[in-house]
């Protein structure tokens, strides 16, 4: 007998009542039926509450979230709150969802049987996250990309997980799904954390194991009121398009990256003894960086392989490395 678990879907919301119909309707068009959808509003001044009643009233596997907290760390922060009453669920697989993008009709069925191989070859469940591609559309499903991974110049699949996020994130949260082995030992998710899909994907990198389905499987809008948006990657770096803007707020975030590894190495608890003194190593080399002399600091990306997804990206890696000041 196949056994069908259920999945818990984490839907964070704020005045999205332009697409959020479109969006719940996505899940209900699942081929996969077994699931319940958790919704967390961060106050609306919209119609957002008043289309997730209605549905939640039509349909038994939607509820609301109700928990009169105030949320100050906005997306991370509801999906952080969202998160600590999935603990609560009986469900053992958990995805996150975004308030106007378009689920395929196979995507919680492709990655639950990604789960379920994984716990034939494992006898004793360890945190696990699988994410996928998406396709970057319009308002109006139109496409802009066929692929966000490529339209990025991200590079997902490595053999360092672990060292390719300290300074870049390569798991969109809106493909992410995850186990209750990883939900347990993520949460709750500190104020430092950048973003929450950031976050589950170090803590799964340094403690399980982290998949990628280099398959589209959720249309990712872009508009003017996205919380992270895509942005196709010549022109992010392009040196015409407000550059001394765009250094200093990369010098600003990279010295988040940096107070998030810090944050991360004194939250990890790594469940695999034979990774702990390497991964230890690893992130006390990257929080350290800025105190070494400016050849040192190359030396250590270089042997790290802290670099990103290409070679332009990684020239502005190592200059701003050498330009940053000490932080000692």
């Amino acid at each position: 007998m196949n056994i069908k678990p259920e999945v818990c879907i984490l839907l964070a919301t704020y005045n999205g009542e332009r697409f959020l119909s479109e969006q719940i309707k996505s899940i209900q068009n699942q081929s996969y039926k077994n699931w319940k959808l958790l919704i967390r509003d961060d106050s609306s001044d919209d119609n957002t509450l008043n289309i997730v009643e209605k549905f939640c009233h039509l349909d038994p596997r939607i509820s609301l979230v109700s928990d009169n907290k105030i949320n100050s760390n906005r997306a991370c922060g509801n999906f952080s709150l969202l998160m600590k009453a999935a603990r609560d669920t009986s469900s053992q697989i958990f995805m996150c969802c975004d308030q106007d993008d378009f689920w395929l009709p196979h995507k919680i069925e492709l990655q639950v049987s990604k789960f379920q191989t994984s716990a034939i070859k494992s006898k004793q469940p360890s945190p696990l996250l699988v994410h996928s591609d998406l396709e970057v559309v319009d308002d109006d499903l139109k496409q802009i990309a066929p692929s966000f991974i490529q339209y990025m110049a991200l590079k997902p699949e490595t053999d360092k997980t672990l060292v390719s996020l300290f300074t870049q994130n390569m798991v969109t949260g809106c493909t992410m799904a995850f186990n209750r082995a990883l939900l347990e030992i993520s949460t709750p998710i500190p104020n430092t954390a950048i973003m929450h899909d950031w976050w589950l994907a170090m803590v799964c990198a340094r403690n399980g194991k982290v998949i990628y389905i280099p398959e589209c499987l959720v249309k990712y809008r872009q508009h003017a009121t996205n919380t992270i948006g895509a942005q196709s990657y010549w022109r992010s770096v392009s040196a015409v398009h407000h550059w001394f803007h765009r250094w200093q707020q990369g010098n600003r975030y990279f010295y988040r990256t940096l107070a998030q590894a810090k944050k991360f190495s004194e939250f990890s608890q790594p469940q695999q003894s034979n990774i702990n003194d390497e991964a230890n190593q690893h992130l006390l080399e990257f929080i350290n960086i800025l105190n070494k002399s400016r050849l040192s600091r190359l030396k250590s990306m270089y042997q790290l392989k802290l670099g990103q997804a290409n070679w332009l990206t990684n020239f502005v890696l190592a200059v701003r490395l050498l330009f940053l000041p000490s932080m000692r």
